[in-house]
C-alpha cells in the first residue's frame, strides 16, 4: 500500500513539474514573440504640449486656462505619431463657447478624462453630440464639456457637485474608461519655467521647481516648437535626426531615467507577462498599451468608502438631476467584443453601479460600416481619432434619442 501510495505522490509531483515547465516555456516564448513584436525601441515615448495650458486648482486638480490654445503631440518610441488641438473656451473647458446655453430647450452637461476633453480641428465628441441631437430632436441643445486630462471617476464628481449646481442642467453624463475607475485624484502644475508638467497626488504647497521635482511626476514636456507645422513635417518626412525631435528625446531621456519600456519589462522577472496577458488582457498590467503607472492609483475597491465621493453623490442626488454613465471602449476593448477589467477595477465599477444606482451604458457596439477598428483611434496613442468622436457621439445620441422622453 505505501508503494502504491508513494507512486501515486510521484506521479502527481511529474504532472505538477511538467506544468510549471510548460507555464515557464510558455512564458519565454511569449516574451519572445513580444520583444520581436515590440521591438525596434528607437526612442523615448512621452507627450509634449506646446505651450502651458493648465492652471493649478487645488480643489479640483487643476482647470484650463480660459481662452488658451495649444497642441499635445505624443511621441512613440522616438516617432511624433499623434496631434490633438486643446483650445479652451471662455469658461476654461475644451470644445466650443457654450453659446446659447442659457436659452437651449435641453442643456446637457459632460464630465470625462482626456477621451472628453481632447478634439480635433476645434471640435470635442461633445460638439458633435450637441449638433446631432439638435438635429434629431429638432430643438435647440447645448451640451458643456467638463473633460479633464487625467480625470478619474472620484474628480469627475468632485467637479459635477459644484457645476451642476452652478449651471442646473437637464442632464449629465459620466464619460469614462475602465482606467478611469482606479484613478486616484491628481493636481497639475507647470514649472516656473514653463518648461514640464507636473502631477501630484495631493495638492502641492508650493509652485517651485524644487518642491515640483521632489513631490510630483513629470507629466509632459512643453516646447514651443513642437508645433502643428512642425508634426505635419515630421509626419510627411519622418527624420530621426531632426534637431527639436532630438533635443524633445534628449530632455525625456534625461528627466525619465527609470521609466520602464516594454523591452526593459520584458527583462524584467518581477512579474509575468503571459499572467498579465490572461487576467488583465495586456502583458504590461491591467489597461493601456505600455507599462503601468505605479502611481495616482487608489487602493479601494468600493467607492462608498471615499467620503468625498458620497458627499459628491449625495449633492447631485439632492439637486435632482437625472444622469447615466457611460462607459467608452478603448481600442482593444473594442476589437475583443468586451472590456478589459482587472479584479479592482471589477469590483469598482460593480460598487459605482451599485451607489449611484445606474447600470453604466456601455458603447462597445460596432459602429456600422467600420471595418478596421484601428481607423478609430490614434493607434499607438490610444485616445481617439477624428473618426472615433464622431462614434462616440453617434452611440451616445442614438441612445439618448431612444431612452429618454426629451
Amino acid at each position: 500500500m505505501n508503494n502504491g501510495r508513494s507512486t501515486r505522490r510521484f506521479e502527481a509531483l511529474l504532472v505538477l513539474i511538467s506544468v510549471l515547465v510548460t507555464l515557464a516555456v510558455a512564458e519565454v516564448a511569449y516574451r519572445g514573440w513580444l520583444h520581436f513584436r515590440y521591438t525596434p525601441a528607437v526612442g523615448q515615448s512621452f507627450y509634449v504640449y506646446d505651450k502651458v495650458n493648465v492652471q493649478l486648482d487645488r480643489d479640483f486638480g487643476f482647470a484650463y486656462i480660459p481662452k488658451s490654445e495649444g497642441v499635445y503631440i505624443y511621441v512613440a518610441d522616438g516617432v511624433p505619431v499623434s496631434l490633438v488641438d486643446m483650445p479652451a473656451n471662455s469658461l476654461g473647458n475644451m470644445g466650443r463657447e457654450p453659446a446659447g446655453y442659457d436659452e437651449a430647450a435641453l442643456k446637457i452637461l459632460i464630465f470625462g478624462d482626456s477621451f472628453t476633453s481632447i478634439g480635433h480641428d476645434g471640435q470635442t465628441w461633445t460638439d458633435i453630440l450637441q449638433d446631432q441631437l439638435t438635429r434629431k430632436l429638432s430643438r435647440p441643445v447645448s451640451v458643456v464639456n467638463f473633460g479633464r486630462d487625467g480625470y478619474g471617476i472620484l474628480q469627475m464628481f468632485d467637479l459635477a457637485a459644484v457645476q451642476v449646481a452652478r449651471f442646473k442642467p437637464d442632464y449629465v453624463i459620466f464619460a469614462f474608461i475602465s482606467d478611469d475607475l482606479t484613478r486616484a485624484r491628481s493636481w497639475w502644475l507647470s514649472d516656473p519655467g514653463q518648461t514640464r508638467l507636473f502631477r501630484f497626488e495631493s495638492p502641492p504647497v508650493r509652485t517651485d521647481l524644487a518642491y515640483a521635482e521632489e513631490h510630483g511626476v513629470d507629466a509632459a514636456l512643453i516646447d514651443g516648437r513642437a508645433t502643428k507645422s512642425w508634426f505635419a513635417a515630421m509626419r510627411a518626412r519622418p527624420d530621426a535626426s531632426d534637431p527639436v525631435l532630438a533635443a524633445l528625446q534628449a530632455r525625456r531621456q534625461q528627466l525619465d531615467k527609470t521609466k520602464a519600456t516594454p523591452r526593459q519589462e520584458l527583462r524584467s522577472w518581477t512579474s509575468s507577462v503571459l499572467y498579465n496577458r490572461i487576467v488583465h488582457g495586456h502583458p504590461y498590467g491591467a489597461a493601456g498599451d505600455g507599462p503601468a503607472r505605479p502611481r495616482f492609483r487608489m487602493g479601494l475597491e468600493d467607492f462608498a468608502e471615499d467620503a468625498r465621493f458620497m458627499q459628491g453623490l449625495a449633492t447631485l442626488n439632492a439637486l435632482g438631476v437625472p444622469f447615466d454613465l457611460v462607459h467608452l471602449p478603448v481600442h482593444g476593448e473594442l476589437e475583443a467584443g468586451k472590456f478589459r477589467l482587472s479584479g479592482q477595477e471589477a469590483a469598482l465599477l460593480e460598487s459605482l453601479s451599485r451607489v449611484t444606482g445606474k447600470e453604466p451604458i456601455s458603447l462597445l457596439e460596432s459602429p456600422t460600416g467600420v471595418d478596421d477598428h484601428r481607423t478609430l483611434f490614434m493607434l499607438p496613442d490610444n485616445h481617439a481619432s477624428a473618426a472615433g468622436l464622431g462614434f462616440f457621439a453617434e452611440s451616445v445620441s442614438d441612445i439618448l434619442v431612444r431612452r429618454k422622453d426629451w
